[in-house]
């Protein structure tokens, strides 16, 4: 399983479109790579869980994920977190960010964490990029 890092997806809330096309991607080369992707959808345990249990949770899934795909906005602040958690338990970590926005060098200089440029344009070279990350152990 590919733990998915991102804005938190809530029925009747707008996400920003490439986000939504970023996890589709993700979900279409987690499955091709015979992977299933646990997208971010709003839990309402989770909503009503103290700061501890909510933190373990989330930490839960990252040890019992293969991998972290993380979709990086610059004003979010779980994502990075969720990868430093994700790197501190040894998974690989793939940060997915729109051209122009800078991931923190503290991030990105990780070990195991790799980057990758959202563009409209190429969207069938980021499913492969996605999938052949999924695929490596």
């Amino acid at each position: 399983m590919a733990y998915v890092a991102g804005p938190v997806i809530r029925e009747g809330t707008q996400i920003d479109p490439w986000v939504r096309r970023c996890y589709s991607i993700i979900e279409e080369a987690a499955s091709f790579a015979r992977q299933r992707a646990a997208l971010p959808y709003v839990e309402m345990p989770l909503e009503r869980a103290t700061s501890k249990e909510f933190s373990a949770q989330i930490l839960g899934r990252i040890r019992d994920s293969r991998s972290v795909v993380a979709v990086f906005l610059p004003n979010d602040t779980s994502t990075p977190i969720e990868c430093a958690l994700a790197v501190q338990e040894g998974k690989r970590v793939l940060i997915i960010h729109q051209e122009g926005v800078r991931i923190p060098r503290l991030l990105a200089g990780l070990p195991g964490v790799e980057t990758l440029v959202f563009e409209d344009f190429e969207q069938r070279h980021l499913f492969e990029q996605i999938r052949r990350f999924l695929e490596r152990r």
